[in-house]
């Protein structure tokens, strides 16, 4: 199977707060109790596993 090389992808942040309905691109909020509720065993991925896309 051939592989296919990408151009390279920059992803920059800023500190300036927006609202999510101001941003660009798809964003989901995952609030720090929720996360530990789903309790992780081994990586964060495991309590990720909800959010689509990812």
């Amino acid at each position: 199977m051939p592989t296919t090389t990408l151009a390279p992808v920059v992803v920059q942040a800023t500190r300036l707060g927006a609202s999510i309905a101001d941003t660009p691109a798809s964003v989901d909020v995952i609030d720090g109790r929720q996360l530990r509720a789903r309790q992780p065993g081994i990586n964060l991925s495991e309590g990720l596993v909800s959010v689509p896309g990812l």
